[in-house]
């Protein structure tokens, strides 16, 4: 799922789930995996029924739900769902991940569905006049490469015909002036449990509605973290469902924040598309770890958007007191320099502060360190991250490393 905030707060690795007693149960019952849980910001639940251990995903029809079948000794599989193939694997201290690599929370409380819902995309159906007009407009882009491109159809139409023949990426953005795009990330992936979400890379997708959703959310207007995906269920005879959410933060719902903004069409060449997790299915998301020049750019208003009235709202408090605090953290930072992976700042911020930071944004930053020590003039900061998480950082310390 895509959760980004609209600048880097920061953490330490979030604690791992041990389960009471792992060591002395049989490696071989799946009792344990009774229960609730989520990965990757995806909620299930597991349970034992006489045909065996089912996994269901909240507002997913009964056929995308998957069985949980026993492997080589204490491993099992998911066989449907979204994660079809995915070994589940538990470690000799009795924590469960997807191919050994995304961890599974359990929850204290039922699994949930996003806050968007989960909806189906509009089909595709194009008429033979469609088909014309639009492949004529994409041959004039590829040889033209014009910076816009007006289109006399519904702009939604030839962006859902470009979908359908596979050959577009797509980028989202508020700013119209994008000549190209760099490898180079100021917003973070929340809880990027995969290690995909926060590289030094350019982002694109090839799911129009996701793109065209940050084309049209407003960011300026917004608090706290941008909500969406598109996540791909499989059911056991084959059918596949793509299923999208949307939401912002819930008391931001009603003030309706979107904005006419730009889509930007990209050539599928360098990018590379990135699995959920490594070795497991593929993901939305594609990269490029070069700069990139779009094809052309396509105007996104808010009605070309067809969930604008299906955005949902979610609760941000945690993460909108993890800002402020960072804001009280940040703002009375003395200096600041660059060290390997990331920079040190120093601040005459209080300890406790600093502390709360630490302790509000472990819960969402699980590729980020951070390490306080005494200063002579106050408190050392030491903050080292993935690539996006330096992007960030170097950003809004400019002024300091500047000098």
């Amino acid at each position: 799922m895509h959760c980004r905030l609209r600048r880097p707060a920061l953490r330490r690795p979030a604690r791992t789930l041990k389960r009471a007693g792992a060591e002395d149960t049989d490696p071989t019952d799946p009792g344990p995996l009774v229960g609730h849980w989520e990965a990757g910001s995806i909620e299930f639940t597991v349970s034992r029924l006489a045909e065996g251990l089912v996994a269901r995903f909240p507002g997913v029809d009964d056929r995308f739900q998957a069985r949980i079948e026993p492997v080589t000794g204490a491993d099992f599989v998911m066989v449907g769902g979204p994660f079809p193939g995915a070994i589940l694997a538990r470690a000799a201290n009795g924590e469960w991940s997807l191919g050994g690599h995304l961890p599974l929370r359990q929850l204290d409380r039922e699994a949930r569905g996003p806050a968007g819902g989960r909806w189906p995309a509009p089909e595709a159906a194009f008429t033979p006049e469609e088909d014309s007009i639009f492949a004529r407009l994409w041959a004039t882009i590829c040889r033209h490469r014009p910076l816009l491109t007006a289109v006399d159809q519904p702009v939604g139409r030839f962006v859902q015909w470009l979908e359908a023949q596979d050959v577009a990426i797509f980028h989202g953005s508020n700013n119209p002036a994008i000549s190209e795009l760099l490898p180079r990330r100021t917003s973070m992936e929340l809880r990027n449990d995969a290690g995909r979400g926060n590289l030094g890379a350019v982002y694109g997708t090839q799911a129009r509605l996701l793109a065209m959703w940050f084309a049209v959310v407003d960011r300026a207007r917004l608090e706290g973290s941008i909500r969406s995906s598109v996540t791909t269920f499989h059911s056991t005879d084959g059918d596949v469902a793509d299923l999208y959410d949307f939401s912002v933060s819930d008391h931001l719902v009603r003030e309706h924040p979107f904005t006419t903004g730009s889509l930007y069409v990209l050539a599928r060449a360098p990018f590379e598309q990135l699995p959920w997790f490594p070795g497991g299915p593929p993901s939305p998301e594609w990269v490029s770890p070069e700069a990139v020049s779009p094809l052309t750019r396509l105007v996104i208003a808010p009605e070309d958007f067809p969930f604008l009235s299906r955005v949902g709202g979610h609760d941000d408090s945690a993460i909108l007191e993890m800002e402020r605090v960072a804001d009280e953290v940040y703002s009375a930072t003395l200096s600041a320099r660059g060290v390997d992976g990331g920079i040190e700042i120093v601040t005459s911020a209080h300890r406790s502060a600093a502390e709360r930071l630490v302790e509000l944004s472990a819960h969402f930053y699980p590729d980020v360190t951070r390490v306080i020590c005494e200063h002579t003039h106050g408190l050392a900061i030491t903050m080292r991250g993935p690539a996006a998480f330096e992007h960030g950082l170097r950003e809004r310390f400019a002024e300091w490393l500047a000098g």
